[in-house]
């Protein structure tokens, strides 16, 4: 049954709000008017036949390509996807644009071990690239005879740990290989401890959270029902409640970029604790200094789970002059520790942890702000770029 509109609309501003904030957040920087094109093979998530994924669009290309509503023979004339040795023959296909890809859909599929050659007339297209660049852009495909040899599994989730605060927000799964790009719509599923799954808990926007390599999808639980004072929220509640055990179940027929299902379902057990609800604050954080003249590691500890993902990109270090440091950056346990390992020995001089504000936690708290701030009635308070920590090491 179809929810009156009156009651989606808030959590559909809310979803709009946070996955736009997500997609700045891991889409690749790219230069107008693009980047250099990549092609890929994937699998129809409607279909599981394969196409034609092609990326490195900027986001004007692709905005001028949706809005062109161009005819199957202009489609051809900018992207031409033929047999190799066929090159006069066009396989027949339709055309759509994707949040960052054009997906070229073979209307009667592709033959596996057989060679296709697609080609980008760049001169074509609505918004044509500098003169500089290619104009024709070219690449062989060949679909895989049989399956691959190693299937593909989750092979992590991310918070990692046993025990998720009540207001959650998002997760991240990560995959051994490239899935095919499937949404994760009844494909994941939230069970709590008599195995009864939770009904409308995960966000059923169908639109793409995958990363570039489609190796990590984020899902998010309904944001609706996370954030207090929204409709969803007061007539439904949360879709955890502290003290109670849940699953994550991430069934086996979602398909690889290879078109096989996953090698086995995932599970991932956990307890819902207390929800979590303020902004973060570095100044909490506890850094245990590394010895001068060594390698050893910096250890920077944080009173609750931060986001794994942006741990990786929002926290460095740069030297007295302010020079980043190059080194490993290794996540602990629970996502509550960040440790980095120079390449070279720390000086006995000032180093400094540069915290960017765009670090989150799972929950969506970010740096002097929490998620459950009045979005609608009062402005979000604005942390600085950068936030800096001075250490020495001893």
């Amino acid at each position: 049954m179809i929810r009156p509109l009156v009651r989606q609309f808030p959590r559909l501003l809310l979803a709009a709000w946070l996955l736009g904030a997500t997609a700045c957040r891991d889409a690749p920087s790219q230069e107008s008017p693009g980047g250099p094109l990549a092609f890929s093979l994937a699998t129809d998530a409607a279909t599981s036949q394969p196409l034609v994924r092609i990326t490195g669009w900027a986001p004007a290309e692709l905005s001028g390509l949706s809005a062109a509503r161009l005819t199957a023979d202009a489609w051809t004339d900018i992207i031409r996807l033929t047999v190799e040795g066929m090159s006069d023959i066009a396989v027949v296909a339709t055309y759509r644009v994707t949040a960052d890809a054009v997906e070229v859909v073979p209307t009667f599929g592709m033959d596996a071990g057989r060679a296709y050659v697609v080609s980008v007339d760049t001169s074509r297209l609505p918004l044509p690239r500098a003169a500089t660049s290619e104009e024709a852009v070219t690449a062989r495909l060949v679909l895989p005879t049989g399956p691959v040899a190693t299937a593909t599994h989750v092979t992590a989730i991310y918070p990692s740990g046993d025990v998720w605060p009540e207001n959650v927000l998002r997760f991240y799964l990560h995959f051994s290989g490239p899935m095919s790009g499937q949404s994760a719509v009844g494909r994941v599923r939230l069970v709590d401890e008599h195995g009864i799954e939770v009904a409308d808990a995960l966000l059923d926007v169908d639109v793409d959270l995958w990363n570039t390599s489609y190796t990590r999808r984020t899902v998010f639980f309904d944001p609706g029902r996370v954030k207090q004072g929204i409709r969803p929220n007061r007539e439904l509640g949360r879709a955890l409640e502290a003290g109670r055990r849940y699953t994550i179940v991430v069934g086996d027929d979602w398909r690889d970029a290879h078109g096989q299902p996953l090698e086995v379902p995932f599970r991932h057990e956990f307890t819902a604790g207390a929800a979590v609800e303020q902004g973060l604050d570095p100044g909490q954080w506890i850094i245990a200094s590394p010895a001068a003249g060594a390698r050893d590691a910096l250890v920077v500890r944080f009173p609750w789970s931060l986001d794994e993902g942006l741990l990786h990109r929002a926290v460095g270090v740069t030297s007295e002059d302010g020079t980043p440091v190059d080194g490993r950056i290794d996540i602990g346990p629970g996502e509550t520790s960040w440790t980095f390992t120079p390449d070279t020995p720390w000086q006995r001089s000032a180093y400094t942890l540069v915290v960017l504000s765009l670090l989150e936690d799972p929950s969506g708290n970010t740096v002097g702000q929490p998620f459950e701030f009045e979005m609608l009635e009062r402005p979000a308070t604005t942390a600085p770029e950068r936030i800096r920590l001075s250490f020495h090491p001893r």
